[in-house]
């Protein structure tokens, strides 16, 4: 007989609510502010900025985690304010309720230094321009351990040892050094960005890694960060409404990345993350930089204080406006100025719109456009032929110009193409593949027993190196050939580090770096595979993929991810030309693909059209 077996289904007894103990509390509560030495260090960098700050020295030791001292030279705190900041929820910034709809510092909910203290060993040295000498405060862990009096100057110094140090759940998420270190340089840029008045110096293990003097402005601090050849790319826009002005310095077309990582909003000089900022600076740059590329961008929005909310989230990055398309508005109108100012005026619709006429066809019937609104367009022609049309748009009257081609292009008569398009064959090309040409510029047009074969050529050449650098990798270091002259590339300080720290990767796809200053790195060696004309690209790419991807990628996957970088950038790209020779050896690196040929995206490298889809489009039985 079948037996079933019921589980237990006694009740549990009802669990009792405690109340929590004040170190389990504050430990909890220093979970939500701070996440990793950056955190600490922006917490204590802000603190600064609000006493008064106009010099600011950091140092670290393994990347933050076991040292991070923060010294400034602002008012600095008395007796009782040292012990009364270690008090959670003690401020100076705000006394009550009502003074949070008028937040003008950045800090101001009195949890970032308790929360420090509650994960660290913390030691607070400060004193008052009106106080003869300083206070010392140790903590630990939370514990006041010991307060004296001390000698010092005016100002304060932060002192964290040991994050984490009683929380190992906590201390075992903190990435390597060289990353730490990274993303406090990192926060420290933005900071010094947003205060350009302020002298920032950051030392670490040691090492000074970067020191900037004060600047007269922004674009003087971009460009000792980034470089003057960075800065030259660069353009300014504004725009001004009530209680709000949007202004920034936006990338030409020209300067472009891979990521979103080189794209800073400020919010009264508060640094800050915002998913709707960045769409509407991508709206701005639509039709103007590559769909994959990401154009460069350092906004900064000047508000009312009562028309942005910054109290959503413990760390401040994240604020919710009271009027959002007003904010998001200002930003394109900015960005567009910043655009205009960069590119004469274009006779183009929608980047690249135009259609030739034979010379003199109808161009003295041409009529000038009307605007939905019935008034003439700015700059904008049709010819008096409807099926060769030669349109002359000026960029501000491309509006209008899209819904009368819309318009047209429904008015005329479609009918069905007999025409049989090529497929994707995925599977081994014949060995008996032959050339035809190169069509195109861009496309190998070839036949085998089967019928017509178009090959991408960019693809198939990408697909080759990769190939290439991933057999050699496989077994040993590239083969690289020395430099006459060496390629010096600088970097902002963040990435300088980035790139120190993973040398060895580079030289893995053969390219040979070595430092060359402080923030400079020269290209001494390369190997076969790499183009010179390539090779500046492929290192910046290639260090703002470690960057961002040291936190979620394993080595190995960086590693085929800068081969990748390096296949796309030193490949022959659509609207090359090449010889007959040139096409002919392509072809043959095509056979020696494995199945099935395709491209580092997945997609296919070669369309074929079979003998039967051609007869079928001639109307013959196929």
């Amino acid at each position: 007989m079948l037996e079933i077996q019921l589980h237990n289904t006694a009740v549990a007894p009802m669990p009792t609510i405690n109340i929590l103990t004040e170190d389990t509390a504050n430990k909890i509560a220093a979970g939500e502010v701070i996440e990793r030495p950056s955190s600490v260090v922006k917490e204590l960098v802000e603190n600064a900025i609000d006493a008064g700050a106009r010099k600011l020295s950091l140092e670290l030791e393994a990347g933050g985690k076991r040292l991070a001292r923060v010294s400034d030279d602002g008012c600095g705190m008395s007796y009782e304010d040292a012990l009364l900041c270690l008090e959670r929820h003690a401020t100076s910034k705000i006394s009550n309720a009502s003074d949070l709809d008028a937040i003008a510092t950045f800090g101001f909910r009195g949890e970032a230094i308790p929360s420090i203290a509650a994960v660290s060993e913390m030691e607070i040295i400060t004193r008052a321009r009106d106080r003869l000498s300083g206070t010392r405060v140790v903590v630990e862990g939370g514990v006041i351990r010991d307060v004296s009096e001390t000698g010092a100057p005016v100002g304060t110094q932060m002192t964290v040892r040991r994050l984490f140090f009683n929380t190992p759940a906590r201390r075992k998420f903190m990435k390597a050094a060289a990353t730490e270190l990274g993303h406090v340089t990192n926060m420290v840029q933005r900071q010094a960005l947003a205060h350009p008045h302020i002298n920032f110096r950051l030392v670490s293990g040691g090492r000074e890694t970067l020191n900037l003097p004060p600047a007269g402005s922004i674009r003087d601090r971009i460009a000792l960060i980034w470089g003057n050849e960075f800065v030259r790319e660069l353009s300014d826009g504004v725009h001004r409404s009530d209680g709000l002005t949007v202004s920034g310095y936006f990338g030409t077309p020209a300067l472009t990345r891979s990521n979103r990582d080189h794209q800073f909003f400020f919010l009264n000089r508060r640094p800050i993350v915002n998913r709707l900022l960045g769409k509407a600076l991508a709206d701005a740059y639509r039709g103007v930089v590559m769909s994959d590329r990401f154009p460069v961008a350092f906004i900064f929005i000047e508000i009312r204080p009562h028309m942005v909310d910054v109290n959503i989230h413990p760390t401040k990055r994240e604020v919710r406006f009271a009027n959002p398309n007003i904010v998001l508005d200002a930003l394109r109108e900015a960005a567009r100025a910043a655009l205009k100012s960069t590119r004469p005026a274009r006779n183009v619709a929608s980047a690249a719109l135009r259609t030739q006429s034979d010379a003199g066809a109808g161009a003295q019937h041409a009529e000038p456009l009307q605007n939905p609104n019935g008034k003439p367009g700015t700059g904008a022609v049709f010819s008096g032929n409807s099926l060769f049309q030669t349109i002359r748009v000026d960029e501000v009257s491309i509006e209008a110009v899209l819904p009368m081609l819309e318009e047209e292009e429904q008015r005329r008569p479609r009918h069905p193409s007999a025409v049989m398009w090529p497929t994707a064959d995925f599977s081994a090309v014949s060995p008996d593949i032959r050339l035809i040409r190169q069509v195109f510029n861009s496309y190998l047009l070839c036949t085998d027993a089967d019928g017509l074969i178009i090959v991408d050529q960019h693809a198939l050449h990408e697909r080759v190196l990769y190939d290439e650098l991933v057999r050699k990798s496989d077994r040993t270091h590239p083969t690289t050939q020395q430099m006459l002259i060496p390629i010096t590339i600088e970097f902002s300080p963040d990435r300088a580090e980035v790139l120190s720290a993973h040398l060895g990767l580079f030289s893995q796809i053969g390219i040979e770096i070595e430092p060359f200053g402080p923030r400079t790195f020269a290209v001494t060696a390369l190997a076969r595979v790499h183009s010179e004309n390539r090779v500046d690209e492929i290192v910046r790419e290639g260090v703002d993929e470690l960057y961002l991807g040291l936190r979620l990628k394993a080595p190995r996957e960086i590693l085929r991810r800068l081969m990748t970088i390096s296949a796309c950038k030193n490949s022959i790209k659509a609207g090359d030309p090449l010889s007959d020779r040139e096409a002919e050896m392509l072809v043959e690196k095509l056979k020696e693909l494995p199945r099935p040929p395709t491209c580092l995206h997945g997609r296919p490298l070669v369309l074929r059209l079979t003998e039967a889809q051609i007869a079928r489009a001639f109307g013959r039985k196929g």
